[in-house]
């Protein structure tokens, strides 16, 4: 990967060894394997740009994801462009609310910079009217399915699926909704453990060391990890003859290829 930018540090600080709420440590390193790693990435030719926006609690305080889309506008990477987003991640908000500031630099990315932007439609089982940033009409938004075509719903038996309500339900849905992609046990790569099966998270291939290598593969359910699928798909679409296609000329693509 390139450099990129932390815009959230702590606290607490990168995760330590005790840091049990780092459950499913390694969610942006799994993602970014599955747009563009050696091994599972769907564009494996692509430079990645990571933007640490989310702490070991898996939230982030008001502004600091705005301060990292921001980062992203005037990075000298996406004003030259080819460039695409993927953002899986998201929030509850009220269907009908006004746009929040992240969604509008989500917009000034896409209209003045030419950045394709590809989201999770989110883990919530709700209308996709009620995430931010899935609702923006101009992103990509990306629900995901299972290895039998339906709409992914988590199950607690799938050891590689921890449940939870209201955020780890199944896919959300509706007409907001632009595509599915396998959201199901995604292989991809993990942070480097070293935890032994006697550890209660070992089952869960969860853990908080920080590491310089991806060095474990995990298989990974939810809807994040179906938009860096698509990512990839625009990504490989801006290689090449490509580059110039604008967001609205990449969707027609992927939807006709």
């Amino acid at each position: 990967p390139c450099s990129g930018y932390t815009v959230f540090d702590g606290p607490p600080p990168p995760c330590s060894s005790q840091d049990r709420q780092c459950l499913g440590g390694g969610h942006g390193t799994a993602v970014a394997s599955v747009l563009g790693g050696l091994t599972y990435g769907v564009a494996k030719g692509v430079k990645i740009i990571p933007v640490r926006v989310i702490g070991c609690t898996g939230e982030s305080p008001s502004g600091i994801i705005e301060q990292g889309l921001q980062w992203i506008y005037n990075d000298k990477s996406t004003r030259n462009g080819p460039a695409v987003l993927n953002i899986s991640s998201g929030s509850l908000i009220t269907p009908g609310a006004p746009g929040t500031t992240a969604e509008y630099w989500i917009n000034r990315l896409i209209n003045e910079r030419n950045v394709t932007v590809v989201v999770s439609a989110n883990n919530g089982e709700i209308d996709v009217a009620g995430s931010s940033p899935a609702r923006v009409p101009n992103v990509i938004t990306v629900a995901g399915s299972t290895n039998t075509d339906k709409r992914w719903h988590c199950n607690s038996s799938n050891t590689f699926e921890m449940c939870s309500t209201p955020y780890l339900v199944g896919s959300n849905y509706g007409s907001g909704v632009d595509i599915f992609a396998p959201a199901q046990n995604i292989p991809s790569a993990g942070i480097k453990e070293d935890l032994t099966p006697d550890d209660p998270y070992y089952m869960y291939n969860t853990c908080c060391r920080d590491s310089d290598t991806a060095s474990r593969q995990g298989q990974l359910s939810g809807t994040s990890f179906a938009a860096p699928a698509v990512a990839g798909v625009a990504a490989r679409l801006l290689m090449g003859s490509g580059a110039s296609l604008t967001p609205a000329q990449v969707w027609q693509q992927i939807l006709t290829e």
